[in-house]
């Protein structure tokens, strides 16, 4: 009878073991492998690597989104001097990555992860607004934002320094830290502007209104808190006497305040009233700098009449109001670039819910109604009818080659969340002479689940308990046997 309940002491333990075996996890974590087949291996003899998925467009605009997809945004671009193209990314909430794209929009640096935030972390983050700055000596300077979701919620800017042949010339670093009002699974903007002037220096604004200038090595040459009762900072732009002019919305009125830059210094030289506001929603605001001219232009709806309201007027250089209707429509419609006082462009979008997305380019006099090249339709993407959701384009831009092209950039929805980054190239009068390019995701990156074995607490105390106690027993019966 002793020996029948020892059994069952023994039995009862195993079971317990097998039971806490059931509650082991077997976690899956993607790794990263890149595939070689015949169509991506290249002859030693190859001097530039076009790893680009590149699709020629013959005798129309459609265009519908196959191949690859995956979680891919927030595209920016840079032109280096001598013509080459730099294209920064965001991938998933962890990674930055970035490649480099020659005139003819052939690759020849590959994709390099720029940032891995697991790696300057350990609490859970999502990583977002890149931003990507040039100086004149090809050095790229590049921000980010990391959210973290510990409470209070706080995220961190990011900056570093790379050269243009992607290698780290200054490791990341923060510069600073934004505490949220509350929880949020999302960031939103923080990065209001972040602008490289004539003289090398950056300057940074950010969603509490505060104001970094930085040098070219990303050291904190000043800064400032931009009064908070002129409410949150919408955009900045730099004179000619490298004076700056913010604007900002407050809760009654919008301002703009001027600031010259000392040494280690902000000097506030002249703060305005532009508009009474009590009676408007903003849409948005901007600044743009034309020749020696600053430029407001702004979208707001009226709640006295029920209207929206595109406006633009020209600043005084102590930062008043000026002239009414100065700038070309264009500059409400999309992403534009200024190249002087004579010629400017813009790429705009066309979207509905359930139908094709379309994207269009504008040339035109930046200060006259004058159209060179008016709306016309670069690409149109057309919707999948296995998705519900038609296809839907996101954060456009234009910059300005080395030839006076316009490099043309975007990523876009297929209608089923698969997201694709893009990259194109256009003339003045919107004529497309090179293939279309899918920059991300790349079509020979693959996923494999690699099984880790991960052991929950709870089961392996019970483990770690229950073993020595059965080694314990079997000890005591072996001595018990010798007597």
């Amino acid at each position: 009878m002793h020996g029948h309940f020892k059994s069952n002491k023994y039995c009862f333990c195993i079971v317990l073991i097998v039971l806490s075996l059931f509650f082991i996890q077997i976690s899956y974590y993607t790794k990263g492998v890149v595939v070689k087949t015949p169509e991506n291996f290249y002859s030693s003899d190859v001097d530039k690597l076009d790893h680009a998925d590149k699709v020629t467009i013959l005798n129309t605009n459609n265009y519908l989104i196959t191949g690859e997809t995956g979680e891919v945004h927030d595209p920016t671009t840079i032109c280096f001097n001598e013509g080459d193209i730099g294209i920064l990314w965001r991938e998933e909430k962890s990674l930055l990555k970035i490649a480099k794209y020659d005139t003819n929009l052939s690759r020849i640096i590959n994709t390099t992860i720029v940032v891995n935030g697991s790696m300057l972390t350990e609490e859970e983050y999502e990583l977002s607004q890149p931003w990507m700055l040039k100086d004149s000596t090809d050095n790229l300077h590049i921000f980010w934002y990391m959210l973290g979701y510990d409470y209070p919620q706080q995220g961190d800017i990011y900056y570093m320094l790379m050269n243009a042949s992607f290698q780290t010339i200054i490791e990341p670093k923060s510069i600073h830290t934004y505490t949220h009002g509350g929880n949020s699974s999302s960031a939103g903007k923080i990065i209001i502007k972040a602008l490289m002037d004539e003289e090398n220096l950056i300057h940074l604004i950010l969603k509490d209104n505060s104001y970094y200038l930085l040098n070219k090595t990303g050291d904190i040459r000043a800064s400032i808190k931009v009064p908070v009762e002129t409410g949150e900072v919408q955009d900045l732009v730099v004179d000619n006497n490298e004076d700056v002019i913010v604007v900002c919305e407050g809760e009654d009125n919008f301002y703009s305040i001027k600031y010259s830059i000392e040494e280690s210094s902000f000097v506030e030289l002249n703060r305005n009233i532009l508009f009474d506001i009590s009676d408007e929603v903003i849409h948005y605001a901007r600044l743009q700098r034309i020749g020696n001219s600053t430029f407001f232009y702004w979208s707001r709806y009226s709640l006295t009449t029920g209207t929206d309201y595109y406006e633009s007027y020209a600043l005084n250089t102590d930062g008043t109001l000026g002239e009414y209707e100065v700038l070309n429509a264009n500059y409400f419609k999309g992403s534009s670039y200024t190249l002087d006082t004579k010629h400017a462009a813009t790429v705009s979008i066309n979207w509905e819910l359930f139908a094709d997305a379309e994207l269009f380019f504008s040339y035109y006099h930046p200060t006259q109604n004058e159209n060179y090249t008016e709306a016309k339709l670069i690409i149109r993407f057309v919707k999948n009818e296995g998705y519900f959701y038609g296809p839907a384009i996101f954060k456009p831009r234009i910059i300005s080659d080395m030839e006076s092209n316009f490099i043309l950039l975007w990523y876009v929805n297929d209608g089923n969340n698969g997201f694709q980054v893009f990259i194109w190239k256009c003339n003045n009068n919107g004529e497309i002479y090179l293939p279309l390019v899918v920059v991300a995701p790349e079509n020979m990156q693959i996923t494999f689940p690699t099984p880790i074995i991960s052991l929950p607490k709870a089961p392996l105390v019970i483990i770690l308990v229950i073993i020595p106690i059965i080694i314990r027993k079997r000890q005591k019966r072996k001595r018990w046997f010798r007597k």
